[in-house]
């Protein structure tokens, strides 16, 4: 599959997902964590996968949330739990239940 925020490599066993957003060092957007929930279901179904590599393009790994995301609720604040509990977290979830 073909993502615009990430990217997907895959050698020997390895994959490497890259965060594919430098110029904003990375910051995770609504359309990034979307992406890599798809990318992690693809990675759990992929036998010939056995170690996932997580890594940021550019000089920074992740600046956290895309706080200038024009998808981001107009509730939404700096601080807002709503969203990671809607988006985020379930996102984490699944990245912790795969056995790679």
């Amino acid at each position: 599959m073909t993502y615009n925020t990430i990217l997907l490599a895959k050698d020997n066993g390895l994959a490497t997902l890259t965060f594919n957003a430098p110029d904003r060092l990375n910051a995770v957007s609504r359309k990034m964590i979307a992406e890599i929930k798809t990318c992690w279901e693809e990675l759990a179904a992929d036998n010939s996968v056995r170690a996932v590599l997580i890594t940021g393009a550019g000089r920074g790994f992740c600046a956290g949330a895309d706080l200038a995301d024009p998808d981001r609720e107009a509730s939404a604040t700096a601080d807002s739990g709503a969203a990671l509990d809607k988006y985020f977290n379930p996102v984490i979830r699944l990245m912790r239940t795969i056995p790679k």
